[in-house]
């Protein structure tokens, strides 16, 4: 019996051990799929038409997949590396991402606008450096802090306001986002504003 006890005690530290193994396996799958979630987290489908009824843009994002329509067009987007392509009959522009902001520039590589993204703020210029004017915070959108605009989101519906306080848009959405205060700034193209809209929804905001 005493002769036993060695070979039990080996018995016991080698099933120890294999045990620690299978749990490190069990703990490293576990945060693969916690990764795997958050980036497949990134989805929702976001419509907008104006006053008249007509398409202001139909988003669709999932994950880093963008489906872009703007003002009934089709807008292609390609991904490579850290920047985003977007074309329609010919190139439209290009998105260079950073953590926590993007650029849109157009195809011949000037800079259009540059979009910073705060945890409470979004803003916009078309300055590489200094002050971007146009803000969207809390559902309402400013101009150099004077207010031109607001949006409210309600389960599936979204209605947005311009300066006036009159609804000149109106929309659909899976979830809130900020996407929708890009229709009520000035000086943007159609093009830019759906893509500046379709690149803050892909950012789950």
């Amino acid at each position: 019996m005493q002769a036993l006890r060695p070979i039990l005690l080996v018995a016991l530290v080698t099933a120890a051990a294999c045990g620690q193994r299978s749990s490190g396996t069990i703990s490293s799958a576990a945060a693969t799929s916690t990764s795997t979630t958050g980036a497949a987290a990134t989805k929702g489908h976001f419509t907008a038409v104006d006053s008249q009824g007509a398409e202001a843009f139909d988003i669709t994002v999932d994950g880093a997949s963008i489906t872009l329509k703007c003002r009934g067009k089709e807008i292609g987007s390609e991904t490579k590396g850290d920047k985003r392509k977007y074309s329609g009959a010919g190139a439209i522009a290009e998105v260079k991402q950073k953590d926590d902001s993007f650029k849109l520039r157009d195809s011949d590589g000037k800079l259009l606008f540059k979009v910073k993204v705060q945890p409470d703020k979004i803003k916009v210029g078309t300055e590489e450096e200094g002050d971007l004017p146009l803000s969207i915070k809390g559902g309402k959108v400013e101009d150099s802090d004077k207010r031109i605009g607001k949006f409210k989101f309600d389960g599936t519906k979204v209605k947005v306001e311009n300066e006036a306080g009159v609804e000149a848009w109106s929309g659909t959405a899976d979830r809130n986002s900020d996407a929708f205060g890009v229709l009520v700034m000035p000086g943007l193209s159609d093009e830019a504003r759906c893509v500046i809209a379709a690149e803050i929804a892909a950012r789950g905001r």
